[in-house]
């Protein structure tokens, strides 16, 4: 059979069930067998994920494989370490809001696991407005009544348009400002050149009509 889809490689940075999923959809689409099955979880292994496979026999079922790899990486070890990297998240210089809300959406899925609803988007939203470490922004968001990330999203990308239109009529403020006062510089120098061109002309005048 042609090789259409391909199983990635484990190294327990990622949801194991993820993985899981991921092995059970290759297993199906390939006809697997057991034995095939737990040859492609073993094989795809690697980094500290694959340190297990030497505290397995050659003979381990693909249970064995798996709860090993539970214990070591399952979610629920894996779900502390990303709650707090997501507590810990902050906006980092340069990065866009929509960057930071797409890695903190992820972080949050992460982090709650099968988890959806009302108290799922409020620790979303409250985690996207201190990500921000704005106090002027997360004020706003926070006087404008956002109920989750993509309504906190939405009123930051808002107000982030409002600053850049204000800084533009400001910097056009600005430059119009600066060039009516190169106007009134030249203007000034040219009624001073022609103040001390005024007694060069009454003398040549005087002379002429002297002779």
């Amino acid at each position: 059979m042609q090789t259409t889809i391909k199983l990635c490689s484990y190294n327990g940075s990622t949801p194991l069930k993820s993985h899981i999923i991921k092995l059970n959809n290759c297993a199906k689409y390939y006809s697997w067998n057991f034995q095939e099955k737990v040859c492609h979880l073993k094989y795809f292994l690697e980094g500290p994920a694959a340190q297990i496979l030497r505290q397995i026999l050659d003979t381990a079922t693909e249970e064995q494989v798996l709860e090993l790899l539970r214990h070591c990486f399952g979610h629920i070890n894996q779900a502390e370490r990303f709650r707090a990297e997501m507590y810990m998240r902050r906006r980092k210089p340069g990065e866009s809001v929509q960057k930071l809300y797409n890695k903190i959406r992820r972080l949050l899925a992460l982090s709650f696991p099968g988890k959806s609803g009302g108290l799922y988007d409020i620790i979303g939203r409250d985690v996207f407005w201190a990500s921000l470490d704005d106090q002027a922004m997360r004020a706003k968001v926070l006087e404008l009544e956002s109920r989750s990330m993509d309504d906190a999203l939405t009123i930051v990308c808002r107000l982030q348009n409002y600053q850049t239109f204000n800084l533009l009529d400001k910097s056009a403020e600005t430059n119009s400002a600066v060039e009516n006062r190169k106007r009134a510089v030249l203007s000034s120098q040219t009624r001073v050149c022609l103040l001390k061109q005024v007694p060069i002309v009454m003398k040549l005048w005087s002379v002429a009509l002297n002779r």
